[in-house]
This record gives structure tokens, sequence and C-alpha cells, in this order.
């Protein structure tokens, strides 16, 4: 994501972000399926891929990610390596009574 933000007039085709990012092709095919889904980018072309987000909403929060990583990068890979919580375990946890 940060890649794309980074210059958002720029297009990207599949190989030069793998060769950019030093991952798999399935694995950036896959991240830009997944970030066109979530409204962060457009392809524009066959096989070009522009940074592009939905809503200034989203533009916001992905600046608010990138300044995060700016600041603490290894806490951040932390988070998205851990993955998403167990929604049983955030089901319960809405129901846990907080001393205040």
């Amino acid at each position: 994501m940060l890649v794309l933000r980074e210059d958002a007039a720029h297009l990207w085709s599949i190989a030069a972000l793998n060769s950019e990012l030093r991952a798999t092709v399935p694995l950036v095919a896959g991240l830009l399926s997944r970030f066109q889904r979530f409204g962060l980018v457009a392809e524009s072309g066959p096989d070009e891929w522009m940074w592009c987000p939905a809503s200034p909403e989203l533009a916001d929060t992905a600046a608010e990610v990138a300044e995060a990583y700016a600041l603490s990068p290894v806490r951040i890979i932390e988070l998205i390596a851990a993955g998403p919580a167990d929604p049983i375990i955030l089901f319960a946890d809405a129901f846990r009574l907080r001393k205040d």
C-alpha cells in the first residue's frame, strides 16, 4: 500500500510491484485484488494499477497508517502478521464488565 501511495500518479504492473517489494507474483496480484475491493487502488488498464482511494476517509486512513509505519514499522508489521482478531473473542469481550 505504501509503495502505491508514495507516487499516486505512477502506473504499476504486477511485475514491477513484485520487483519493488521482492514478493511473489501471486501475493502481489492477491493484494492488488484486495486493495481494489477495499477501494484503495484502481486498474487503469491491463496490468496497470494506481493508488486511487475511493473516498477522502480512505485516503485519510491510509495517511494515518503511513504515519504510524514511519514512526513504528516493527509494531505495524507485528499487527499485520497477527492477522484479524478471533470474532468469538471479540464478541465475548463486548460483554466484559470494566471497572471504571
